[in-house]
């Protein structure tokens, strides 16, 4: 693939595809294969592959169809030692399940219980939607100018980490559209340089426009296979071919700061 001898791929969809027929062909009895299968595979997975279109399925949205197929195997191996079905699961046993100290993924198994009321696998039953409200506190704005003054003035930090965590405190961009970035979302254009998030470039302010130009002309990735020049990725990671992932940016960014880029980068996400 990083040759282009092979088509590109969405390696993190492939495995997540596996995983979840391995959940599904796990599970003994036919009705609760036939259910799980139906809103992993027709629900999750579909409405996946058509939200990122040609692009390739990020960390967050790996990690919420897992969290949703996982509620579903628990309640369903739950229902079953207590010797229900979903079809004779009544209100007061799903409130009992709730109440339960092993009970966990609240809002996924919520969301399953409607989506089943929905296509008639379970009947009578109600698990209110949680409307997320905002984040419960604000960001604290002298600590991310903090973050961004040493971002922007300690060379002693690698080029890449400085940019990326400059993108997420100053432009608000989530992790997974800054992984994703190439050298063509950068515009040089003598002493001016812009970068595209979306269809509309953004001109970068001096001290940030020298960073970017020089990760441009210096990027490298861990990759033993390849060369800077035809490594189209602004942050190019250790697999041919394929940009830094998500979680190795985060990580990269949380051990070159002492900033809580978790927390910051999660609430951008949310607020996006």
């Amino acid at each position: 693939m990083a040759t282009g001898a092979l088509p590109p791929r969405d390696e993190r969809l492939g495995a997540l595809e596996k995983w979840v027929i391995a959940t599904v062909q796990a599970r003994t009895d036919p009705a609760e294969r036939r259910i799980l299968h139906g809103y992993a595979v027709w629900h999750h997975l579909r409405r996946l592959r058509r939200r990122i279109g040609d692009q390739h399925t990020t960390q967050l949205q790996d990690l919420n169809v897992r969290c949703h197929v996982t509620s579903v195997d628990n309640f369903l191996t739950w229902l079953a030692g207590a010797g229900l079905s979903l079809g004779t699961c009544t209100q007061s046993d799903l409130e009992h399940w709730m109440t339960d100290a092993a009970f966990s993924y609240r809002d996924e198994t919520g969301h399953f219980v409607r989506w089943s009321v929905q296509h008639r696998h379970a009947y009578g039953l109600t698990c209110g939607a949680v409307r997320w409200t905002g984040p419960q506190g604000t960001i604290d704005s002298e600590k991310r100018w903090a973050d961004a003054r040493r971002l922007l003035s300690d060379n002693a930090l690698p080029t890449a980490d400085r940019v990326a965590g400059l993108l997420l405190i100053l432009y608000a961009q989530k992790i997974s559209t800054i992984s994703q970035l190439t050298v063509d979302d950068v515009d040089i254009t003598g002493d001016t340089v812009a970068i595209a998030f979306g269809s509309s470039p953004v001109t970068l302010p001096s001290p940030l426009a020298a960073l970017v130009r020089e990760l441009v002309a210096t990027r490298r990735g861990k990759a033993k296979i390849g060369t800077p020049d035809d490594v189209p990725w602004l942050f190019p990671g250790g697999q041919p071919g394929r940009p830094l992932s998500d979680s190795q940016v985060a990580v990269q960014w949380q051990r070159a700061s002492a900033g809580d880029w978790a927390s910051y980068a999660a609430d951008v996400s949310r607020r996006t």
